[in-house]
């Protein structure tokens, strides 16, 4: 939807946590997103942000808070 309006479409996984990685069952508890990735890759021209939670096997929903709104 994005690039036929000529927008970038960029992902950022989910990543096991160090200690989910090292091994064993893990939940979505032991799953966490690179916040700092995720600031990175905001710029001037960013329009849209579309975050598609749960659409991943572990059903972890996250909840982001704006920056913009938290200043206010």
């Amino acid at each position: 939807m994005g690039r036929a309006a000529g927008g970038v479409t960029r992902c950022i996984p989910l990543r096991p946590t160090l200690e989910s990685a090292q091994g064993g069952i893990s939940s979505s508890a032991d799953w966490t997103l690179d916040y700092e990735k995720l600031e990175s890759m905001f710029n001037e021209r960013t329009r849209l942000i579309i975050v598609n939670t749960p659409n991943n096997p572990l059903g972890k929903v996250r909840y982001l808070i704006c920056k913009a709104e938290s200043d206010l």
